[in-house]
């Protein structure tokens, strides 16, 4: 038995549940054209139909 199979027997409503991967260690790229690239490879795979999700270990920089 689930956890989430629990709560929803005790009346409890989701809006989503899903396993999620969270990094112990992440990594900064300060080149921006390693940046670049890697907001290109991330677009990439995120279009590929065949792809379910993405994870990645990238502290990505704060959109302003």
């Amino acid at each position: 038995m689930f956890v989430k199979d629990g709560l929803a027997a005790a009346s409890y409503e989701f809006a989503m549940a899903e396993l999620t991967y969270i990094p112990q260690n992440t990594v900064e790229l300060t080149n921006p054209d390693d940046i670049k690239n890697m907001e290109k490879l991330i677009d990439m795979l995120e279009d590929n139909d065949d792809v379910q999700e993405v994870y990645h270990n990238w502290e990505m920089p704060e959109e302003e």
